[in-house]
């Protein structure tokens, strides 16, 4: 009995002499070399100045206390690493993914990624590389990866009590994953052993920047080579995606289940922007003033204004963070902990490109701005739903201006695949056509997904809705056809006209440096629209609305090595013939 107890006895000396439970209650091991090997731990200052006097006859200074902290992790590390490998003894059977991060690079064996991800974070706990879960302080990043997949997760640590004892567990959340196609079968029947190949990758980026949707998929279309099961989820689509994912997928005739995404609590607002960049500053602090102390976001096109306008928020007494990514040049553990104040209620209002737009899940926010249209109705229903997933009233505010549409058309020609640039061009005209719509703005968002609109109600939740001015129906089919006519003569002269260079002609304004080097005003269709009633403003509305009904076409010319900036021209569309013959009945709202 007497064995038994001495046994015990030794046992809770060890444990209480580990490096790991040392470093959590505050003691260090002492750094002289004559204590080299022994496993006594003194509390951090007086104990350990104690023991230095006593026992090496000097007292302790700061240096001391840096080599004994030095000293307190390396043994940490040690010890939680002599633990990893006895688990890894016990445990035969598993893949080995090797494991890397700044601070780490190991193998370890596991059954799954994840148990491979927190056998690390035993180890990068026990080197103080990990935060407390509730500590509100960022996570750390590491990469799993296997045969079949890679996956990076963040980490964290909480305490487990057991007892009077306290004990470290691992938290660990996956954020990207990277998947690889592994040994499969040929379409002959034979095996075929080459190397796995990355085919899809599926997550956040922090610029925004994401691989176009269609080239994603198509990728993960070699899913079907292994006749799974498999399950799409997205949070919006338009009919068009969905179909895309399907045929992509292969998945035939599989179940659809779909809510609507209309957000009755949302009011949406469309206000033009003004002429300068100071003005546009001033409507955003504007509407953000107007709901002072209110959570809220600030979406931009562009860094610069991410900067000025967070900085315009700050001296108006608005507390505010900005955000816009790593790829644009911001400190990752700034922009992290940006977010992270802005998402505990530490700052009312973030400022931020769209590189901050998926993955926010903030319940309270009231309101969401945009300084100018983003670059489609998915992007843009995503976004502003940020705001009110509380269930009360919240505001969605776009300023636009026509002119938003260039910045997108210079992204879009960067692009290189020509049938994703169509698909872009496309995607731009449907959300410019709700900036610039008479009617009910919920109506058009709806219909952008194909919902069903029959028997809708906007209940005056937009601006339009909310507007006393009734807009009034005109009709323009002559016009259309006088249109068409002009881009037909023009295009003998200047075989890829800009669509201002089109309004000009039509309305007969020569004062135009393009018109008079052409001599594009000594044709016999210039000025065709001059009775028209339109201003300069309105052809170029009236332009934009034949592009979408397919009586006109824009073409991109993409960026090349003779090219430096893409830019739109304007052809007859697929309706044209049918417009001169007056087949087609053309509409326009106005106030």
């Amino acid at each position: 009995m007497a064995e038994s107890q001495e046994n015990d006895g030794e046992g809770l000396k060890n444990l209480k002499n580990t490096a790991c439970r040392a470093s959590r209650e505050g003691r260090v091991p002492c750094p002289h070399h004559d204590c080299d090997g022994n496993a006594v731990f003194f509390q951090k200052g007086a104990g350990l100045d104690v023991h230095y006097r006593s026992k090496h006859g000097t007292k302790s200074d700061a240096t001391t206390e840096k080599t004994a902290k030095q000293k307190l992790s390396q043994l940490c590390f040690e010890e939680m690493k002599q633990k990893l490998q006895d688990i890894e003894a016990n445990e035969q059977t598993g893949e080995e993914f090797a494991v890397t991060s700044v601070s780490l690079t190991v193998k370890i064996t596991a059954t799954r990624p994840e148990q491979a991800a927190k056998k690390a974070g035993v180890i990068l706990h026990a080197g103080s590389f990990l935060h407390s879960y509730s500590s509100g302080l960022p996570p750390y990043a590491v990469t799993v990866q296997g045969k079949s997949k890679e996956v990076h997760y963040h980490l964290w640590y909480v305490l487990d009590v057991h007892g009077n004892m306290r004990y470290p567990a691992i938290v660990c959340k996956p954020f990207f994953v990277k998947t690889l196609l592994e040994e499969h079968q040929s379409n002959d029947g034979t095996t075929n052993n080459a190397a796995p190949q990355p085919f899809g990758e599926i997550g956040e980026t922090e610029d925004g920047m994401e691989d176009p949707l269609e080239e994603c998929l198509r990728k993960l279309s070699k899913l079907a080579e292994l006749q799974t099961q498999i399950v799409a989820c997205t949070a919006t689509a338009t009919p068009t995606t969905k179909e895309f994912i399907i045929t992509n997928l292969q998945m035939g005739e599989c179940r659809t289940f779909y809510h609507s995404v209309d957000r009755r609590n949302i009011q949406y607002c469309v206000q033009l922007k003004g002429k300068t960049r100071e003005v546009c500053h001033g409507q955003v602090c504007e509407v953000v003033l107007e709901n002072k102390d209110q959570c809220g976001i600030v979406y931009c096109q562009t860094v610069s204004d991410v900067k000025d306008i967070h900085y315009h928020l700050q001296e108006n007494g608005v507390r505010t963070v900005k955000y816009h990514g790593t790829g644009t040049g911001q400190n990752e553990r700034e922009g992290r902990q940006s977010l992270l104040d802005w998402q505990r209620g530490l700052k009312d209002v973030l400022v931020a490109t769209k590189a901050a737009g998926a993955g926010i899940d903030k319940p309270d926010v009231r309101f969401v701005v945009h300084l100018g249209c983003p670059s489609s109705v998915p992007d843009y229903l995503q976004e502003s739903g940020r705001a009110g997933r509380d269930g009360r009233l919240a505001k969605a505010v776009l300023l636009y201006s026509p002119k938003d549409k260039s910045l997108h058309v210079k992204r879009i020609g960067e692009i290189q695949d020509e049938a994703y640039r169509a698909g872009a061009i496309r995607r731009l005209s449907d959300i410019i056509n709700f900036c610039e719509t008479e009617l009910c703005r919920r109506k058009i968002l709806l219909e952008a997904f194909a919902e069903d609109t029959t028997s809708f109600e906007c209940n005056k939740t937009c601006d339009n809705c909310l507007n006393p001015t009734v807009a009034r129906e005109i009709v323009l089919t002559t016009e259309a056809a006088r249109m068409v006519r002009c881009v037909s003569a023009i295009r003998h002269t200047v075989t890829q006209p800009p669509s201002s260079l089109l309004a000009r002609v039509f309305l007969g304004l020569g004062s135009g440096q393009e018109v008079k080097k052409q001599k594009l005003d000594q044709l016999p269709e210039f000025g065709l629209g001059k009775n028209s009633g339109f201003n300069l403003k309105m052809c170029e509305r009236f332009i934009r609305k034949l592009t979408r009904i397919e009586i006109l076409q824009e073409v991109l010319v993409p960026v090349s090595d003779t090219r430096k900036f893409a830019s739109l021209y304007i052809l007859p569309g697929r309706m044209a013939e049918s417009t001169i013959q007056n087949d087609v009945n053309v509409t326009l709202f106005i106030r």
